[in-house]
């Protein structure tokens, strides 16, 4: 993917104006979810994914980085459990962010803890083109995408953000995709896994869906969907445990394309979720 310009580079300081504007005023908002609602649910995952690279593809550096961080805390979290793993850890973190007032915040916020200030780089990006700050093809152990896909404005711009966190994640990597609970947000991660796949470079990709939140969105309940993509190897080895709550929504969906009807709507449906 080449750097932006044209009107690409345009839409880039369009986004930088809507964030930097929209930070100033919540600039320590916790976006979807928190830490403690996806540790256990993602551990397997990051072991499988570290782990697999240490024995397959040793490197000097497992490195983690969160596409569009914004204010979320969640992948400094993440990095400071892995960075004091026993095992196989995490030596590198990288937040990126078209705002450079947020990351200014998240330097201030991290500036005296000794876990991340050392092992950590900042950097003001249009996260549709990664390759513009030296993030090269398979470079990432970790790949984090909570909301950064939800705050794109139309398909293609999704698409692309989707596409560069495929491009960077490792061959033994994982990329966790944390979004609102869009069906159309589905069908676009299948389509694209789908796509990477038939490729034929490598083992073909797998993904595992979640659902986290307070209970059945049928029921008044809110909730996100976490997407984890890898390869196969790496799917396998971390293994997929549907809770409940999961197994009933993606159920839902199978059936009827919504998580909310158990049956499929005869006149169009509305989408009450928005443009997300």
């Amino acid at each position: 993917m080449q750097q932006e310009k044209g009107e690409d580079a345009n839409s880039a300081e369009l986004y930088r104006q809507k964030w930097d504007h929209m930070f100033q005023e919540r600039a320590h908002f916790e976006w979807h979810c928190d830490f403690d609602k996806v540790s256990s649910l993602l551990d397997p995952y990051f072991k499988a994914a570290l782990t697999r690279t240490a024995s397959q593809e040793p490197v000097e550096e497992n490195a983690i980085v969160d596409v569009g961080c914004g204010s979320s805390s969640l992948c400094v979290d993440i990095f400071k459990q892995f960075a004091a793993a026993s095992g196989p850890s995490l030596q590198k973190l990288l937040l990126t962010d078209v705002s450079p007032y947020i990351l200014d915040v998240m330097k201030e916020k991290y500036k005296d803890d000794d876990v991340v200030k050392d092992s950590t780089s900042f950097h003001v990006v249009d996260c549709r083109y990664l390759n513009s700050i030296g993030i090269n093809n398979e470079s990432m152990s970790v790949v984090l995408e909570k909301g950064t896909i939800d705050a794109m404005d139309g398909e293609e711009d999704k698409v692309a953000i989707l596409r560069e966190c495929l491009r960077v994640m490792r061959s033994n990597g994982v990329v966790i995709s944390i979004s609102f609970p869009a069906v159309a947000r589905l069908q676009m991660l299948e389509e694209e896994v789908k796509r990477w796949s038939e490729r034929g470079e490598g083992d073909p990709l797998n993904m595992h869906v979640h659902v986290v939140g307070s209970g059945d969105p049928a029921r008044g309940g809110t909730v996100v969907f976490v997407a984890v993509i890898g390869r196969e190897g790496v799917m396998k080895e971390a293994g997929y445990e549907q809770s409940e709550l999961t197994r009933v929504v993606l159920e839902r969906v199978k059936r009827s394309g919504s998580i909310i009807q158990e049956e499929e709507a005869v006149e169009e449906e509305v989408d009450v979720f928005g443009d997300v």
